[in-house]
C-alpha cells in the first residue's frame, strides 16, 4: 500500500528510481522542479534570450554594422562596469551572450568585406578630388598664359607663357602618376 501511495504521488518524481539513478528529473533534463528558486539552465536561457532580442532587429548590411558595433561595444562596456563591483549569474550570462553576438557582428563585417569598400570608396573620392584640383590649377595656368599672350608681344612675356604651359604640363603628369598608383 505505501508503494502505491509513492507512485500516485507528485514527490516521487524526486525520489530515487528502482533502476538506480538518482532521480526522475534528470532523465528528463527538464530543471523546472530542480529546486524552490527556479531552475539554473532557464534563467541562463533567459537572459540570453533578453540580450539576443535586445539586437535581433539591427540591420546587417555594410552601413549599419559599423555603427552596429560600435553600440553593442558600449552596451558591453556598460554590462562590464556594472559587474565591477558584484558578479551576479544574471551579468555574466549577458556579457557572455553580447560578446558572442560582437563577435558575429564582426565576422559579418569581415565577410561582407566592408572595411574594403569603404576603403576604395574614400580613394575613389581623393582621387576624384585631386583630379578636380588638377584640372583647375591647369586651368588657371592655361588663363594665365592666354592674358599674358594678350597684353604684351615681348619675347620675355611670350617665354614666361611657355613656363607657365610647360609648368601645368608637369603638375598634371605628376597628379595623373599618383592618381594611376593610388588605383593600385
Amino acid at each position: 500500500m505505501a508503494i502505491d501511495m509513492i507512485e500516485d504521488n507528485e514527490l516521487g518524481a524526486l525520489s530515487q528510481s528502482r533502476l538506480g539513478s538518482v532521480n526522475f528529473i534528470n532523465e528528463i533534463r527538464d530543471d523546472s522542479y530542480a529546486n524552490l528558486f527556479g531552475s539554473r539552465r532557464r534563467k541562463k536561457s533567459k537572459f540570453r534570450e533578453d540580450v539576443r532580442n535586445r539586437y535581433k532587429d539591427m540591420k546587417t548590411d555594410c552601413d549599419s554594422l559599423s555603427t552596429n558595433i560600435d553600440t553593442i561595444s558600449a552596451d558591453l562596456e556598460t554590462l562590464v562596469k556594472r559587474s565591477a563591483g558584484k558578479s551576479t549569474l544574471e551579468l555574466k550570462e549577458k556579457i557572455d551572450e553580447t560578446q558572442i553576438i560582437l563577435g558575429e557582428m564582426k565576422s559579418l563585417q569581415s565577410k561582407q568585406q566592408c572595411i574594403i569598400k569603404i576603403s576604395q570608396a574614400e580613394r575613389q573620392r581623393s582621387a576624384s578630388e585631386n583630379l578636380k584640383t588638377l584640372t583647375d590649377l591647369s586651368d588657371t595656368t592655361v588663363g594665365k598664359a592666354m592674358a599674358d599672350l594678350g597684353q604684351s608681344n615681348s619675347g620675355k612675356d611670350k617665354n614666361m607663357m611657355y613656363w607657365y604651359i610647360g609648368g601645368g604640363v608637369v603638375v598634371l603628369a605628376i597628379i595623373t602618376l599618383i592618381i594611376v598608383k593610388s588605383k593600385k
